[in-house]
């Protein structure tokens, strides 16, 4: 029904595990969303103008407004809410707790111990969601992949490389080493990507 919001952000706050904008479109009119903390952390300071992309959520006794900094965090959000059981704050603190790409390495590899590390979710549910949304996310993380080939230059996939082949090479598998670095900006360095992503492993 909406499908983006641009204006000036007017208030951010944390709520629980997840965040609550607001984003002021007209004078005098604000709209209210709830958000999750990647997007959170990638806001302007208040007073500054932001575009969130949105999703329209309609309940028996509740209307609410849900935003996202980029396309690929709600389709990982429209995704996550058609699994059974999961409403939109679980999937806000599940997308507050790990990136789209995170998540997709997840799904993909079937690691429901780490989906288990988010706030909320246990065993029975982390295999809901690898089992109802493994089909899907591959044919997103297909395509997403397909895109970023055609967009990304080669110094870019070259970090990307570096970077995985030096966590391999401290012992780190394969599959640990493209889920801490596939959930980072390809604007870093290989140096950088290996330092963060480190941070990121150390804390699984």
């Amino acid at each position: 029904m909406i499908y983006s919001l641009q204006g000036r952000l007017v208030c951010l706050e944390r709520v629980e595990s997840s965040y609550q904008l607001a984003i002021e479109c007209a004078d005098g009119v604000a709209f209210e969303l709830k958000s999750t903390a990647l997007t959170a952390s990638r806001c302007p300071g208040i007073g500054e103008n932001l575009k969130l992309y949105t999703h329209f959520v309609v309940r028996e006794n509740m209307v609410e407004l849900f935003g996202f900094f980029d396309l690929q965090e709600r389709k990982c959000f429209k995704m996550l809410i058609c699994v059974s059981g999961v409403g939109p704050s679980f999937a806000l603190s599940i997308l507050s707790a790990m990136s789209p790409s995170q998540l997709s390495a997840c799904i993909c590899s079937g690691d429901s111990k780490t989906l288990t590390k988010c706030k909320g979710v246990g065993i029975k549910t982390a295999n809901r969601i690898i089992l109802e949304l493994k089909d899907k996310i591959g044919d997103m993380v297909e395509k997403d992949h397909q895109g970023a080939k055609n967009v990304l230059d080669g110094e870019i996939l070259n970090n990307f490389d570096e970077a995985i082949g030096a966590l391999v090479a401290l012992g780190y598998s394969k599959n640990e080493a493209s889920w801490a670095v596939g959930g980072l900006s390809g604007e870093m360095s290989s140096s950088q990507l290996i330092k963060e992503a480190l941070k990121v492993l150390s804390t699984k």
